[in-house]
């Protein structure tokens, strides 16, 4: 598309892991720029985007419960309970995004040898 290539695993080896190669053609008077960028499937990136903007707001949302409750002098302590959890929550899916970004090293080695052939 344009000046835009991306190339994928195939879907019959395709796992949650796999990444993607996004390549980006830049014409020059003596040739051609090429710039490239490994990512995530765009659908779980999406996903895992919302996952992230749906527990901040709960986290501010039970942040403000919380002080309000604190504040009148009420039970809070159930707010910031759940407000730990999250935090541990964020804490897990920032070691299971690099784990899963290990794991498809193997498969961006070969997204990497399938450009170079390409661009040979």
């Amino acid at each position: 598309m344009d000046e835009h290539i991306w190339i994928e695993i195939p879907k019959k080896h395709k796992k949650m892991h796999s990444p993607y190669l996004h390549l980006e053609l830049f014409p020059k008077k003596e040739g051609t720029e090429v710039a490239g960028l490994f990512g995530p499937d765009p659908s779980l990136w999406t996903m895992f985007m919302f996952l992230h903007f749906f527990l901040a707001l709960v986290f501010i949302i039970l942040g403000i419960w919380g002080y309000s409750s604190w504040s009148l002098g009420k039970e809070y302590l159930p707010q910031f309970l759940i407000m730990g959890v999250i935090g541990l929550i964020w804490v897990g899916l920032y070691f299971f995004a690099r784990y899963n970004r290990n794991k498809g090293k193997a498969q961006a080695k070969e997204l990497e040898r399938i450009m170079n052939q390409l661009l040979n």
